[in-house]
């Protein structure tokens, strides 16, 4: 009997050890893959904000070039310039600049880049999209097996466009440790199999782990698996994602690590205190099975429901460590510190969103200025020749005074123009406010109605009666009515209708905005809304418009679409009938 109970006892305690060592590396592995795929979206979001911050140090540097030709061909000017720009806070590691041909023409760089004068660039995949017009900016070899984000912008001397500024952030040891800081997972870029840069000193490897890493993340399904290899002497959790230039080339494949050591640790603990526990008997066995099971997996299970709620967004969710100072407590932690990094970023982008908004803003009111002053000549025109008139003094005292109610009548059509201009280019508050969304319609229609482009456009509005107040920023929405408005009137040179209409849906605010204009082409559709597209000519159109007024919607809970119809193009777009809290 005894020998009986006590085969029962060590096999159930056997089995109570093989299952709890199961889940736990079960458990352990999940919440460190669930990290690892964390970091890789804190690295995608690292590089798309490096792409954007190309994108404006290219375009301000281009224009700098127009102010100073000299930049274009004196490499020691360029370079003087570029260490202004770092004292100024742009942080551009190279800078050169390109002529119509693609080959280089003065180049500031790292000693170690060499001189690259004269080297043509009309190999990196973003030169034929800036030769073209269009958005260049993105992942490239911009030197020789070197790794970078770069942009590049036309320059323009005297009105023609002369040349191309090339710049680029180096993909570097620095931007690995930036990832390390931010997500607490390493970050590994490998190019042809060899070291490019790393939270992980690749001189600390070993050649087997050099030669094992290589070979991670060079195998055939390398993005579709996980590895566990040792770095440094030290265990890692190894996650491939390749990176790809904007011609779809892989250029580099990047590991995203995380260290094992700590899990194996936590693992070697466990595994001694079961081993403890089974000298005491089921029942302790038992009692320090529900005591492990409420210190781990309890706050294993917190961790793993903030994960979730992470990855579905809420950058805000915090795992509780209730003031633990073990592993899991340090691991908590380190979570709280990623999430806290990623909402940083994700505020840092809407106030660049912001910036954009209020940047195409300004530009649709300096085209909208060109058009007003047509406008604003026939008044001025009209109160010049009436006071003309009074000063003659050969009228009577009732022309006189028709005289003077025509100058009164002309300078209030005048003050009502530029009162609407200086409103709609007011900046947006920060709260979402109570707004009648015919008010906002009928105040764009006034405010564009003063351009050239409507003198022969018929304007139609045309809302449901029951449509409540909306919850939103007013002149943002003010100004994606008018910027469809004033698209729509641009469409039709010829004149015609425009067709404004609004609709009440059970949760939202459904618009329209149709013209009779000759539609867009079926080619173009999928870039109607991407930033500086435009099909129109030089000087009418930013490129912004479209782009601008998506995002706007977008921020507002809604969605911008272009429609498909038998004539014209219809734009529609809904909104919340509450607000989004953006």
């Amino acid at each position: 009997m005894v020998a009986a109970i006590v085969s029962i006892v060590v096999l159930a305690l056997g089995c109570s050890t093989a299952a709890w060592m199961y889940l736990l590396k079960r458990n352990f592995s999940q919440m460190a893959f669930e990290e690892i795929a964390a970091g890789g979206e804190a690295v995608r979001l690292k590089i798309a904000e490096r792409v954007g911050r190309a994108e404006l140090t290219a375009r301000f540097i281009a224009r700098d070039i127009g102010a100073s030709p000299e930049l274009a061909s004196d490499a020691d000017a360029l370079a003087a310039y570029l260490k202004r720009l770092k004292a100024a806070g742009f942080d551009a590691d190279l800078l050169a600049t390109l002529d119509l041909d693609g080959a280089a023409t003065a180049h500031a760089a790292p000693d170690w880049a060499g001189d690259m004068t004269g080297e043509p660039a009309f190999l990196d995949p973003l030169f034929p999209s800036a030769a073209a017009g269009k958005r260049s900016a993105g992942v490239a070899v911009c030197l020789p097996e070197v790794v970078c984000v770069e942009a590049i912008e036309a320059f323009y001397l005297n009105g023609a466009k002369a040349g191309y500024v090339r710049v680029g952030h180096v993909l570097d040891d620095a931007f690995a440790g930036e990832i390390k800081l931010a997500t607490g997972t390493d970050y590994l870029l490998l190019r042809r199999g060899r070291g490019a840069a790393g939270s992980i000193s690749f001189g600390a490897l070993t050649t087997e782990e050099s030669a094992a890493l290589a070979g991670a993340v060079s195998a055939p399904d390398a993005q579709n698996s996980r590895s566990r290899l040792r770095l440094g002497g030290k265990p890692y959790f190894i996650k491939t994602i390749e990176l790809k230039d904007a011609a779809g080339r892989v250029v580099a494949e990047q590991a995203i690590a995380r260290g094992a050591s700590d899990i194996q640790r936590a693992e070697r603990e466990a595994l001694a205190a079961l081993a403890a526990a089974s000298m005491l008997g089921l029942a302790l066995a038992l009692a320090l099975g529900l005591l492990t099971a409420k210190r781990i997996f309890g706050p294993l299970g917190e961790l793993m429901k903030t994960v979730r709620e992470v990855s579905e967004g809420r950058l805000d969710a915090r795992a509780p460590d209730g003031g633990r100072e073990d592993e899991i407590g340090e691991l908590s932690g380190a979570f709280n510190d990623m999430t806290r990094s990623l909402l940083d970023r994700a505020g840092e982008l809407e106030r660049r969103q912001a910036q954009l908004i209020q940047s195409g803003k300004l530009a649709a009111i300096g085209e909208l200025a060109a058009g007003v002053a047509h406008e604003i000549g026939n008044p001025l025109s009209a109160i010049s020749g009436y006071a003309q008139m009074i000063q003659e003094n050969a009228h009577s005292r009732e022309e006189h005074l028709r005289f003077a109610s025509e100058i009164e009548r002309e300078a209030d059509f005048i003050v009502r123009i530029i009162s609407d201009l200086l409103e709609f280019s007011r900046p947006s508050g920060d709260e979402l406010k109570p707004a009648d969304i015919r008010e906002l319609c009928d105040a764009a229609i006034r405010t564009v109605s003063a351009h050239k482009a409507f003198t022969r456009v018929e304007i139609i509005s045309k809302f449901a009666p029951d449509i409540p107040l909306i919850e939103c920023h007013p002149k943002e929405i003010q100004q994606v009515f008018m910027n469809l408005i004033m698209n729509a009137a641009q469409a039709m040179n010829g004149g015609g209708r425009i067709r404004v209409e609004g609709a009440l849906a059970p949760d939202r605010v459904l618009i329209s905005v149709r013209d009779e204009g000759p539609g867009v082409p079926a080619h173009i559709k999928d870039k109607i809304f991407d930033p500086f597209f435009t099909t129109k000519p030089p000087g009418v159109g930013t490129g912004l418009g479209l782009s601008i007024a998506y995002r706007i919607v977008e921020k507002h809970g809604g969605r911008l679409e272009l429609e498909s119809s038998a004539s014209g193009t219809v734009f529609s777009f809904s909104l919340p009938l509450k607000g989004a809290g953006c």
